[in-house]
């Protein structure tokens, strides 16, 4: 499982478009 810095909603959005929601 990585890990993932999701400190800001940057991070979310890009986290959130690598995983196609």
């Amino acid at each position: 499982h990585a890990t993932v810095d999701l400190d800001t909603p940057e991070a979310w959005a890009e986290w959130r478009a690598a995983r196609g929601d």
